[in-house]
């Protein structure tokens, strides 16, 4: 059986995003060699995946996409090249060595998206590599949207106002019970 995603974000889109966010990290955290992002929603936004692991965006070269599971989907859904699969945050270095996109002495880290024990955890898996906050950086490059999260942003809307405004409606009365509108909510805007 063979899968094929709906919508891939544009290799355009990401490097576009990608090459902001080295903008802001030269600006940001001059000393780094790039950036490891952690969170899913930072992940999709720099990738196109939704994928759980790690991006390391290196000051230059090609982003790396290292998935603890679904590296399948990961291929289907992102333009990037490099798409890995890992198990532990110990095997980073070598990943990223072997992917030609090595980790160096400094690295800005998505602090927002790791608790204080994972960030703990990483520290102590990344032996000889500093630290440094790169959360700035992202929340800069996420928050100038593109035309195509405009257009996206714009669909979205009209849909939301199409479920709202058309769709509901008629589908609500008076007398229905909570659960009722819930599931008529649910299915306006399914």
């Amino acid at each position: 059986m063979s899968f094929e995603s709906l919508e891939r974000m544009p290799l355009a889109e990401t490097q576009d995003r990608i090459s902001r966010l080295r903008s802001h990290m030269g600006e940001l955290c001059p000393e780094a060699s790039g950036m490891l992002v952690f969170s899913r929603l930072a992940i999709y936004h720099l990738s196109g995946a939704w994928a759980s692991g790690a991006l390391w965006v290196p000051a230059c070269g090609e982003p790396v996409l290292l998935c603890r599971k679904g590296v399948e989907r990961a291929v289907l859904d992102s333009p990037l090249e490099r798409i890995l699969e890992f198990k532990s945050s110990s095997q980073l270095p070598a990943l990223l060595r072997e992917a030609d996109a090595p980790l160096g002495d400094t690295a800005a880290v998505e602090m927002t998206g790791l608790s204080w024990s994972m960030g703990e955890l990483l520290r102590s898996k990344l032996p000889g590599v500093a630290l440094v906050p790169g959360d700035t950086a992202l929340a800069w490059t996420r928050a100038v949207k593109t035309e195509w999260e405009l257009a996206k942003l714009r669909l979205a809307g009209m849909r939301h106002d199409q479920a709202l405004n058309d769709t509901l409606p008629g589908l609500i009365h008076p007398g229905m019970t909570e659960r009722e509108i819930a599931l008529a909510v649910w299915d306006a805007f399914y």
